[in-house]
């Protein structure tokens, strides 16, 4: 699959170091997202926290505690923006009341908080007050009927359930590591919806508590694609995982979805792989992400390497390097004789391999 260069795809790169001192250490970047004037980051290692940046990189801020609630040590576990009201939004485990939704402003102060009304890990905030929860399958006869969740896509509004979609197949059990690839999945979306994608499906459902506003059909080379009796034939029960290892070509599913302007962005999941597409819902044409490769336009600089996506904006998407990978293409580009930016070059002239993570700006051109 094509990539291409740097200026051919973006209009517009920026290399954003983040600031690197003892109250600011980042361990990994999970989510960006875009304030005003800020960078929202999460980092989910243990115990997961939420740093605050400029845009220029400078440390801001860190949450890591909220004022009379303990909570185990996952710490912060996600991280969404309510752009109306003004304010973050973050999900924790309390040792004392479970699940809960965490509010602060954009400064980071404690606002409030509220029960949880998924339970699990598969959250996504829409907009309102408004979230999607994703379920997936569970082992036959593990759980009570009724703790078994009937729908993939639930959406709820101040707490309450107020509509479901994609009713779950109860024929379709995880039988031996089965499980490993039933990965129903979404994410959030810059419209006021939610991008839902079931598994082993090349259909990507627009959907919101409204109803299903379109459906994106995703055409993958015919190498890639799965059986069409995949998840219908009893026969391949047990034995799906076994299929999809046999043939590393396959793809089963689609992870962080996003969308932006006429392109899809995802992750692709072939077993122990994945390719990171972006691809046009008019033309049908794919770029592999980590394909592209850079210009003089970002100094040579790699773009995409083992991380992916790590947030969308109205107008960019995000993705990091870390400084030993900075460190390694400046050595290995220094006969093109490239023209950094100055805060790459502050960055190089003052951090080391091991200092924080790059935040990595693109903003595309549009079509092409």
């Amino acid at each position: 699959m094509n990539g291409g260069t740097v200026s051919e795809i973006f209009l517009e790169n920026e290399y954003i170091p983040l600031e690197n001192t003892k109250e600011s250490e980042v361990n990994r970047v999970d989510k960006v997202l875009e304030t005003k004037d800020n960078y929202l980051i999460l980092d989910t290692k243990k115990p997961g926290k939420i740093f605050i940046f400029d845009k220029q990189g400078k440390f801001v801020r860190k949450i890591k505690e909220i004022p009379g609630k303990k909570t185990t040590a996952d710490g912060f576990r996600n991280l969404w923006l309510d752009e109306a009201k003004n304010e973050i939004i973050s999900e924790v485990f309390s040792t004392i009341d479970g699940l809960n939704l965490i509010y602060f402003d954009l400064n980071g102060n404690f606002l409030r908080s509220k029960k949880q009304p998924h339970g699990g890990r598969d959250l996504y905030y829409i907009n309102q007050n408004i979230f999607a929860g994703v379920s997936s399958y569970y082992q036959s006869g593990d759980l009570n009927k009724k703790d078994r969740p009937n729908f993939h896509l639930s959406f709820y509004k101040d707490g309450k359930m107020i509509k479901q979609y994609f009713p779950i197949d109860t024929a379709i059990l995880n039988l031996d590591l089965d499980d490993i690839i039933y990965r129903p999945s979404g994410i959030d979306v810059t419209d006021p919806a939610f991008l839902f994608v079931n598994t082993a499906s090349y259909k990507v459902f627009n959907v919101n508590e409204k109803g299903i506003n379109a459906i994106y059909n995703i055409v993958l080379p015919l190498k890639n694609t799965l059986p069409a009796d995949f998840m219908t034939n009893k026969a391949h029960q047990g034995k799906r995982y076994q299929m999809a290892s046999a043939n590393k070509d396959l793809v089963y599913g689609f992870q962080n979805l996003y969308k932006l302007k006429n392109w899809l962005f995802f992750s692709a999941n072939h077993v122990n792989d994945d390719d990171l597409i972006m691809y046009n819902l008019q033309t049908s044409s794919a770029i592999e992400l980590r394909h592209v490769q850079g210009d003089a336009s970002n100094a040579y600089l790699p773009v995409f390497l083992f991380e992916g996506l790590v947030g969308v904006s109205h107008q960019n998407i995000y993705t990091t390097l870390s400084a030993a990978e900075l460190f390694q293409s400046k050595t290995d580009m220094s006969a093109k004789n490239p023209a950094y930016s100055k805060l790459l070059s502050d960055f190089f002239a003052k951090s080391s391999r091991l200092s924080n993570p790059v935040l990595v700006r693109l903003k595309l051109k549009g079509d092409f």
